[in-house]
């Protein structure tokens, strides 16, 4: 499946399994932002590991996360062993970590147990600056595999646009069973959704 990645993909695959080479029980952290196809990096270095006779496994979130892996694997010819933190039996040589933020709750630290793992995420922090020291010590090695800003100004992820409405009420805009009428909000602001957040009293 190497030959359906881009070029920063198949460089962060590349750094990561020659660690893994020179480091067997070395533990790394993958940072790409959402919608940069970690996951396609990580099946890649699934396969190059497999490959090589380690024994890989794909820690995943939840239920969900671990079908779609699965699911995006067999579309490229990739069976990887996917599990989750509840449904792991044997463990394997080397953990690829999906989602590695959560690598800190007590279920994910019994999961993994002593064995090295390559974690990826697009949130390499938490949510303190203590917590987030304690998450980075997890890690011998960093490898950022495209930041956002380069992942946009060479075309291989479209930009984020944020835009703001105005502080809307049911004065301003009919809500119903709590949705709003779209209608409304076209004519009114130009826009067809709107999200609300409400504050609990």
């Amino acid at each position: 499946m190497e030959s359906t990645l881009y070029p920063y993909q198949l460089r962060a695959v590349d750094h990561a399994a020659s660690i893994v080479a020179a480091e067997p029980d070395s533990k790394i952290l993958m940072v790409s932002p959402t919608g940069t196809g970690k996951t396609y990096v990580m099946l890649a270095l699934w396969q190059r590991l497999a490959q090589s006779g380690r024994q890989v496994s794909i820690l995943a979130p939840g239920p969900d996360v671990m079908g779609q892996i699965r699911a995006k694997g067999r579309s490229l010819g990739v069976v990887a062993n996917v599990v989750t933190p509840a449904t792991v039996q044997t463990r394997p040589d080397i953990w690829l970590v999906d989602e590695a933020h959560h690598l800190l709750a007590p279920t994910w630290e019994k999961a993994i147990g002593s064995l090295p793992y390559i974690g990826f995420t697009a949130t390499p922090y938490r949510g303190s600056l203590a917590e987030t020291e304690r998450f980075l010590a997890l890690f011998k090695h960093r490898y950022d595999i495209i930041t956002l800003a380069d992942a946009v100004s060479q075309g291989y992820r479209a930009a984020t646009q944020l835009e703001t409405v105005p502080l809307v009420d049911d004065d301003t805009i009919s809500i119903s069973r709590s949705e709003e009428h779209t209608s409304e909000l076209q004519s009114r602001f130009g826009i067809s959704y709107a999200v609300f957040c409400l504050k609990k009293k």
